[in-house]
Protein backbone atom coordinates (compact mmCIF):
# COMPACT_ATOMS: atom_id res chain seq x y z
CA UNK A 1 0.00 0.00 0.00
CA UNK A 2 1.11 3.41 -0.51
CA UNK A 3 2.17 5.64 2.26
CA UNK A 4 2.54 9.25 2.07
CA UNK A 5 5.57 11.22 2.76
CA UNK A 6 6.50 12.55 6.29
CA UNK A 7 8.32 15.44 4.73
CA UNK A 8 8.59 16.05 1.02
CA UNK A 9 10.08 19.84 -0.45
CA UNK A 10 11.88 21.46 -3.24
CA UNK A 11 15.18 21.62 -2.53
CA UNK A 12 17.46 22.33 -5.64
CA UNK A 13 17.51 24.42 -9.11
CA UNK A 14 17.69 21.31 -10.99
CA UNK A 15 15.77 19.01 -12.37
CA UNK A 16 16.22 15.74 -9.78
CA UNK A 17 18.07 14.92 -6.82
CA UNK A 18 20.34 12.07 -6.92
CA UNK A 19 21.91 11.35 -3.86
CA UNK A 20 20.49 12.41 0.02
CA UNK A 21 22.25 10.46 3.19
CA UNK A 22 21.36 11.26 6.35
CA UNK A 23 23.89 12.37 8.55
CA UNK A 24 25.00 10.67 12.15
CA UNK A 25 23.68 12.92 15.04
CA UNK A 26 26.24 16.10 15.72
CA UNK A 27 26.68 15.33 19.45
CA UNK A 28 25.81 12.81 22.37
CA UNK A 29 22.85 13.92 23.83
CA UNK A 30 20.94 13.49 20.13
CA UNK A 31 18.21 11.12 19.69
CA UNK A 32 20.25 8.33 17.96
CA UNK A 33 16.86 6.83 16.53
CA UNK A 34 15.42 10.45 14.68
CA UNK A 35 17.83 11.30 12.10
CA UNK A 36 17.63 15.49 12.09
CA UNK A 37 20.27 16.38 9.72
CA UNK A 38 20.54 15.31 5.90
CA UNK A 39 22.77 16.05 2.68
CA UNK A 40 21.47 16.50 -0.81
CA UNK A 41 23.15 15.99 -4.05
CA UNK A 42 21.28 17.27 -7.55
CA UNK A 43 21.77 18.51 -10.97
CA UNK A 44 22.33 21.38 -10.13
CA UNK A 45 25.93 20.60 -8.84
CA UNK A 46 25.36 21.70 -4.79
CA UNK A 47 25.30 19.82 -1.85
CA UNK A 48 22.63 21.07 0.19
CA UNK A 49 23.15 20.51 3.97
CA UNK A 50 19.30 20.65 6.10
CA UNK A 51 18.29 20.68 9.27
CA UNK A 52 15.26 18.14 9.83
CA UNK A 53 14.43 18.85 13.13
CA UNK A 54 13.30 22.66 12.09
CA UNK A 55 10.84 23.67 9.66
CA UNK A 56 9.14 26.43 7.90
CA UNK A 57 5.70 27.36 9.00
CA UNK A 58 5.11 28.73 5.55
CA UNK A 59 6.56 25.59 3.61
CA UNK A 60 6.87 23.17 5.70
CA UNK A 61 10.56 22.78 4.29
CA UNK A 62 13.28 22.51 6.89
CA UNK A 63 15.84 24.69 7.52
CA UNK A 64 18.99 24.92 5.00
CA UNK A 65 21.97 25.08 6.32
CA UNK A 66 24.41 25.36 3.85
CA UNK A 67 24.28 24.99 0.23
CA UNK A 68 27.30 25.02 -1.98
CA UNK A 69 27.87 27.03 -4.60
CA UNK A 70 28.79 26.16 -8.38
CA UNK A 71 32.77 25.81 -7.59
CA UNK A 72 32.32 22.28 -5.67
CA UNK A 73 30.92 21.70 -9.58
CA UNK A 74 30.14 22.99 -12.74
CA UNK A 75 27.56 20.62 -13.68
CA UNK A 76 25.42 17.55 -11.50
CA UNK A 77 26.21 15.69 -9.18
CA UNK A 78 25.39 11.84 -9.77
CA UNK A 79 27.02 10.77 -6.67
CA UNK A 80 27.84 11.20 -2.95
CA UNK A 81 28.99 9.23 0.50
CA UNK A 82 29.16 10.14 3.79
CA UNK A 83 32.28 9.28 6.36
CA UNK A 84 31.61 9.78 9.86
CA UNK A 85 34.72 10.96 11.71
CA UNK A 86 35.51 11.88 15.14
CA UNK A 87 34.82 15.59 15.00
CA UNK A 88 33.24 15.98 11.51
CA UNK A 89 31.85 14.20 8.54
CA UNK A 90 33.55 14.23 5.14
CA UNK A 91 31.77 13.93 2.11
CA UNK A 92 33.09 12.59 -1.62
CA UNK A 93 30.60 13.58 -4.74
CA UNK A 94 31.25 12.26 -8.56
CA UNK A 95 29.79 14.60 -10.87
CA UNK A 96 29.12 14.91 -15.00
CA UNK A 97 31.82 17.52 -15.03
CA UNK A 98 33.87 14.22 -14.62
CA UNK A 99 35.39 15.06 -11.51
CA UNK A 100 35.13 13.62 -7.88
CA UNK A 101 35.04 16.07 -5.01
CA UNK A 102 36.10 15.72 -1.05
CA UNK A 103 34.50 18.22 1.37
CA UNK A 104 34.49 18.41 5.30
CA UNK A 105 30.97 19.01 6.58
CA UNK A 106 32.12 21.95 8.82
CA UNK A 107 33.88 23.32 5.37
CA UNK A 108 31.15 23.62 2.79
CA UNK A 109 31.34 27.11 3.05
CA UNK A 110 34.40 27.46 2.24
CA UNK A 111 34.87 28.48 -1.52
CA UNK A 112 34.21 25.11 -3.04
CA UNK A 113 34.07 23.40 0.35
CA UNK A 114 36.54 21.13 -1.50
CA UNK A 115 39.58 19.98 0.14
CA UNK A 116 40.77 17.06 -2.74
CA UNK A 117 39.80 16.72 -5.99
CA UNK A 118 40.48 14.75 -8.51
CA UNK A 119 40.10 14.94 -13.00
CA UNK A 120 41.27 11.36 -13.44
CA UNK A 121 37.89 10.81 -15.05
CA UNK A 122 37.27 11.54 -18.82
CA UNK A 123 33.58 11.29 -18.99
CA UNK A 124 31.17 11.61 -15.87
CA UNK A 125 31.43 10.11 -12.38
CA UNK A 126 28.53 7.61 -11.94
CA UNK A 127 28.68 6.24 -8.90
CA UNK A 128 31.80 6.87 -5.71
CA UNK A 129 32.13 5.39 -2.06
CA UNK A 130 34.49 5.54 0.87
CA UNK A 131 35.71 2.15 2.41
CA UNK A 132 34.98 1.06 5.71
CA UNK A 133 38.59 2.28 7.20
CA UNK A 134 38.01 4.55 9.84
CA UNK A 135 41.59 5.02 9.85
CA UNK A 136 42.64 5.76 6.17
CA UNK A 137 39.47 5.75 4.45
CA UNK A 138 39.60 4.74 0.47
CA UNK A 139 37.48 6.38 -2.67
CA UNK A 140 35.90 4.13 -5.21
CA UNK A 141 34.73 6.02 -8.21
CA UNK A 142 33.27 4.13 -11.56
CA UNK A 143 32.90 6.14 -14.19
CA UNK A 144 31.39 6.12 -18.27
CA UNK A 145 34.53 6.03 -19.95
CA UNK A 146 35.17 2.40 -18.08
CA UNK A 147 37.45 2.94 -15.64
Amino acid sequence: SYVEPVISWKGHQGRWIADARFLPPHNESSNFHVPSRLLTAGNDGTICHWDLSTTSLTTGAPRLVHQTNKLLHSSGIFSMDVKAQEKDCLIVTGSKDKSIAVSKLGRLGDNDGAFWRSQFHTSKVASVSFSSSTVNPLIVSASDDGL
